[in-house]
């Protein structure tokens, strides 16, 4: 999945919250880059992940 943020934190942060969940597994960051977005400094990232069996 791609998304973007603010800084480092909130990608550590996200990335956090997503190993904690019982939904995903293999959570891995493949690439975070910085982009300038209408002048605003992003952080634009890449997270690989699978999602955990049911039951």
């Amino acid at each position: 999945m791609d998304g973007l943020a603010l800084d480092n934190k909130t990608v550590a942060v996200f990335l956090q919250r997503l190993e904690e969940a019982p939904l995903f597994n293999g959570v891995n960051l493949k690439k975070i880059t910085q982009s300038d977005k209408t002048g605003i400094s992003l952080k634009q990232f890449n997270v690989e992940c699978r999602r955990a069996p049911l039951g």
